[in-house]
C-alpha cells in the first residue's frame, strides 16, 4: 500500500512486466508442430496449414486439443514471420 495522505491508503500500482519475444526454442516447436522446417519461407507454412487445416479442425472431426496446439502454432508463427519481415 502506498499513503496518499495522512490517514488515508491507496493500492499501489502493480509494475507492468515488459512481455519478450517468443524463445528460439518456442519458434522451433511451433515448426515441428505444424510439420515444417524452422527457417521455411512463409508460402510453405501457410501452404503446410492449408492443407491440414481440414483434418485439425474441431468442425471436421478433429480433436479440439490438437486444434489448439496446432491454432497456437500457426499463430505464433505467424506473428514470427511478420516481426522479421523487413519494413
Amino acid at each position: 500500500l502506498v499513503r496518499s495522505s495522512p490517514g488515508r491508503s491507496v493500492a499501489a500500482e502493480p509494475a507492468v512486466a515488459a512481455v519478450a519475444p517468443p524463445a528460439p526454442d518456442a519458434y522451433r516447436r511451433a515448426c515441428a508442430e505444424l510439420g515444417v522446417e524452422p527457417g521455411s519461407d512463409w508460402a510453405l507454412v501457410r501452404s503446410a496449414w492449408r492443407r491440414n487445416l481440414p483434418q485439425w479442425h474441431p468442425d471436421q472431426g478433429g480433436e479440439l486439443e490438437v486444434w489448439r496446439r496446432k491454432l497456437a502454432a500457426y499463430t505464433l508463427l505467424e506473428a514470427w514471420q511478420q516481426f522479421e519481415e523487413p519494413p
